[in-house]
């Protein structure tokens, strides 16, 4: 599934400048071939064994809705190299990202089906997204809109561009961001899309984002069954109208199973699974279990050197710091856990992890993984992802993040 092989982006861990648009030069960690060992610190690893294993589970958790398919986020790994991995399951319908540069880094590979799950308002923006319509005969590009008079704009643009751009009402689920917030709202704004010109409507975006970490599933399956409600009431009103509404597309990594269930949603916007973190990992399955103790192994991990260490103390200080994982959703954790043990941020550039008594605390050298607290920011962070393999080094892959443009 995923490659036993992979390419170098450089020859060796120099500075190098290999897919960056700016003029900065970053240095690649590792070189395929190289043990666990000896890369450099702090890395984002990926073990693709486990990975796969994640992979594997979800589409057989998917086999009981033969009709939902599956559009992975770009923005949980940001590498068009694991995009092109998944596009071999025959679930995945296209990819969804965040940011107009994502929407670039899949096109410019070679992907075809992109949704971008947000508004796009700045003219610049636009245009760059049109550029791809125009440049990528056969790419099929939708975004999302949530503003009537935004929907004038990117049909005037559309046209002038002499290419069609797909559209998506987003439903605000409850989560307070973007998004229309009643039915007769989402109903008007769908049957102006429909009457554009140079705008294809397709459906409703409903992601509900607050949902994904409620932690028992029966508050994940109240929360979604509450949008299911509106959902059947604006696709019954869109029938009556005569407005096509082919898609209804949402659901992530905590609520899926909800939404494939429903018969209401077509397709399911999950990414997280291929990594888990410690947040999702959190959530409970049915027997209140821990799904990282059930269902998802953790793949990614961010790799680090211990730079000090106290025996009386009982601590070592690694140089994986908030530059290095995101800590929105709380510390890491170990990624082989040590009952007892505690992780703790310690600044930009250090991790503080406290040993119990009669565990060693680790050498001067060593290295140790933690588990981010949140996979999607903490991947943002860096520029390659090392892709592993029973402790060898068989992928670095550059990752397309950046700030939000």
């Amino acid at each position: 599934m995923l490659p036993h092989k992979a390419r170098r982006v450089c020859d060796s861990p120099a500075p190098c400048t290999s897919g960056l648009t700016a003029s900065r030069s970053v240095r690649v960690p590792a070189s395929v071939g190289d043990p666990l060992s000896a890369v450099e610190t702090p890395a984002l690893v990926c073990d693709l064994d486990k990975a796969e294993t994640n992979i594997r589970h979800f589409e057989d958790t998917m086999r009981d809705f033969p009709s939902v398919r599956l559009r992975p986020h770009f923005k949980s790994h940001k590498s068009v190299d694991l995009c092109k991995v998944q596009l071999q399951s025959p679930l995945v319908s296209g990819f969804c990202c965040q940011k107009t540069s994502e929407a670039e880094a899949m096109a410019e590979a070679g992907i075809n089906d992109i949704l971008l799950t947000n508004e796009v308002v700045v003219e610049r923006k636009i245009n760059r997204l049109l550029g791809l319509l125009q440049r990528h005969e056969t790419l099929r590009l939708a975004v999302l809109v949530d503003d009537p008079s935004e929907a004038s704009k990117l049909s005037s643009f559309a046209a002038h561009a002499q290419v069609e751009l797909g559209v998506l009402v987003e439903l605000d689920c409850g989560g307070g961001r973007c998004g229309v917030t009643s039915v007769q709202e989402c109903v008007s704004l769908a049957q102006t899309l429909h009457a554009l010109p140079a705008l294809r409507f397709r459906g409703i975006q409903a992601y509900h984002g607050t949902a994904q970490h409620l932690r028992t599933p029966q508050e994940r399956k109240a929360a979604i069954d509450s949008v299911l409600l509106t959902l059947r009431e604006v696709r019954s009103r869109l029938s009556e109208l005569g407005v096509p509404c082919a898609e209804i597309t949402g659901g992530g990594t905590g609520t899926y199973l909800h939404e494939a269930a429903s018969g209401v949603y077509t397709e399911v916007q999950a990414g997280s699974f291929r990594f888990n973190d410690v947040d999702y990992g959190a959530n409970q399955d049915a027997h209140g279990v821990q799904l990282s103790d059930s269902e998802w192994q953790f793949s990614l991990s961010v790799l680090s050197t211990v730079m000090s260490r106290n025996e009386r103390q009982r601590k070592c200080v690694t140089d994986a710091g908030m530059k290095a994982h995101s800590v929105d959703s709380g510390p890491p954790r170990l990624l082989h856990a040590v009952e007892g043990a505690e992780v703790r941020n310690g600044g930009d550039e250090h991790l503080i992890i406290t040993y119990p008594e009669g565990i060693a605390v680790p050498q001067l050298g060593s290295q140790v993984s933690v588990v981010p607290g949140h996979c999607d920011p903490t991947v943002n962070m860096h520029d390659f992802l090392v892709a592993t393999r029973q402790g060898v080094v068989v992928g670095v892959f550059p990752l397309a993040r950046g700030p939000g443009f």
